[in-house]
């Protein structure tokens, strides 16, 4: 029979999405190739290897946002089934919102985003209350909601009152 050595190309690609002009490029990896023997009279390859695994990617962290995985696990490719895409999405982290007793937003007052986690790009991070002249909070920092740190935390300032 004749038989011919044969090589199967595997790529793992995690793509990114949602972060604008700050979302990250492609994370490629492609550094492996299945090696074989094809034997033309039967048809049939036999691979020197089953199934590679790459590695795990971890998920950039970028600033404003968060991310729906906090890494990538490493994708285990096949000669049959040799390409692997995974997507992480980004979104926008919440805001402090600032309001008074009546939960009414104070005029003209700073609504900071949630600092990032450094830890942890799924979530958001402790982040300071804005300094508001005129008005005093109890809340010197807010920790997002880390099963919700799109959503906006409301925090409540209190008029200082000059008792001249």
């Amino acid at each position: 029979p004749i038989v011919n050595d044969t090589t199967q190309a595997t790529k793992q690609t995690v793509h990114y999405e949602g972060a604008g002009k700050a979302t990250p490029k492609d994370n490629v990896q492609d550094n492996y190739t299945f090696k074989g023997e094809h034997n033309e009279a039967t048809g049939v390859t036999t691979w020197t290897e089953q199934s590679h695994t790459y590695d795990a990617v971890p998920t950039p962290e970028i600033k404003g946002y968060y991310a729906d995985k906090k890494e990538v696990s490493g994708a285990t490719v096949t000669p049959t089934n040799p390409t692997s895409t995974t997507t992480v999405t980004y979104h926008e982290l919440g805001k402090i919102i600032p309001v008074d007793p009546k939960d009414q937003p104070i005029p003209d007052a700073p609504t900071p985003t949630y600092n990032n986690d450094p830890n942890d790009p799924t979530k958001g991070g402790e982040t300071p209350t804005p300094t508001i002249p005129g008005y005093h909070t109890d809340t010197p920092n807010v920790t997002p909601d880390p099963n919700n740190p799109g959503g906006n935390t409301h925090v409540v300032y209190t008029p200082i009152v000059n008792d001249t």
